[in-house]
């Protein structure tokens, strides 16, 4: 299921309102986003993963700067946006580009409702638990202590 679906880089505006149009098709879409704090006071969104049933499109907001096409899509009722841990995922999509949302579900949220006495609950090991897929660790990706990058530095092709 997971390891079969197309990976789409959005690098362009025309890119990105034909993955809108698609996306609008889908009854449901994961959501996540990268975000560069490391250097900033305030942080802005570096990346943005949208899966639909069938591919993940990788969206580049340093390239594409308006990112307006999905706004309908994040205030869409029909569609159920999954997100894990929405609260900072949605708080930097509604300050960096003013989206508003609605059928929201999170994986975070539900773990705690199911296992509340669990004290894992972090992407990784849910993932693991009920998908068998080990996610790569963040530290992988950008390091740690002195030789830590901004995620912004990451390729995209290695997120």
């Amino acid at each position: 299921m997971f390891g079969d679906t197309p990976l789409v880089m959005v690098e362009t505006q025309a890119a990105l309102e034909a993955a809108a149009a698609r996306l609008r098709e889908s009854p449901v879409l994961g959501v996540d986003t990268e975000s560069d704090s490391f250097h900033h006071y305030q942080e802005k969104v570096c990346l943005l993963q949208i899966s639909d049933l069938s591919r993940d499109y990788i969206i580049d907001p340093l390239q594409v700067r308006d990112l307006s096409p999905l706004a309908p899509l994040m205030q869409d009722q029909r569609i159920v946006k999954i997100f894990h841990g929405a609260d900072y995922d949605v708080v930097s999509l509604k300050r960096d580009y003013g989206y508003t949302f609605s059928n929201l579900f999170d994986t975070m949220i539900a773990s705690f409702c199911a296992h509340g006495a669990s004290r894992r609950h972090n992407l990784d090991e849910l993932a693991l638990t009920y998908f068998d897929i080990a996610k790569i660790p963040t530290s992988a990706l950008i390091g740690s202590g002195k030789k830590q990058i901004s995620m912004a530095d990451v390729p995209v092709a290695k997120v």
